[in-house]
């Protein structure tokens, strides 16, 4: 079984290589940026071509959070790109492949694509549209592959590293990557969708 996972690097798609391995997932991952479509674009095509890959998850992503006016064109760009634009290729150019294996896509998105919060525009965008892609892609594919959005409030990660804001250390205001990595192994396990 093999499982391409974004945003390997830490947080929740390091939790979820750490248990697919430990569940025996060869794992799949991308060294090209985000930003870099065009790179991207190359390698997720070299990758499907030399793998059958069983799960794709979705992980990678990053927040910005500002009033809309004082974001920069390039922060507004990276982030529709990270968060939303490189979900999308890289399912368009795995998804023969992820159907010919009855694949399981997995995304993780946010609460944010399910709420309006003060200077949350441009990410609450950007995951509203993960969330959309992956809701349409389930009702077009659904007879041969899975689909799953996970959209986890505020989870205890290095995504508040370069923000204004961070959980508090009451284990009762954050969810541990560990508690999500648990959950998409259990979700990989079932046969029906989640």
């Amino acid at each position: 079984m093999k499982a391409l996972i974004t945003g390997i690097s830490g947080g929740i798609g390091g939790a979820c290589a750490k248990i697919l391995r430990q569940n025996g997932y060869e794992i799949l991952t991308l060294k090209s940026r985000f930003e870099n479509l065009s790179d991207l674009e190359k390698e997720v095509r070299e990758i499907g071509e030399k793998h059958e890959i069983n799960a794709l998850l979705l992980c990678a992503g990053f927040g910005k959070f500002d009033p809309l006016e004082c974001m920069k064109v390039g922060e507004i760009q990276k982030l529709i790109s990270v968060n939303l634009s490189a979900n999308l290729i890289i399912t368009s150019l795995l998804l023969k492949n992820l159907k010919r294996n009855n694949a399981h896509i997995i995304g993780i998105s946010s609460i944010e694509a399910l709420r309006f919060s003060k200077f949350s525009a441009v990410y609450s965008a950007s995951k509203a549209g993960l969330r959309a892609f992956l809701l349409s892609l389930f009702e077009e594919n659904r007879k041969e592959i899975k689909v799953t959005c996970i959209n986890p409030d505020i989870v205890k990660t290095g995504f508040y590293d370069d923000l204004r804001f961070e959980p508090s250390d009451d284990e009762s205001s954050y969810i541990d990557t560990d508690e999500i990595a648990n959950l998409v192994s259990e979700i990989l396990q079932t046969k029906s969708v989640v």
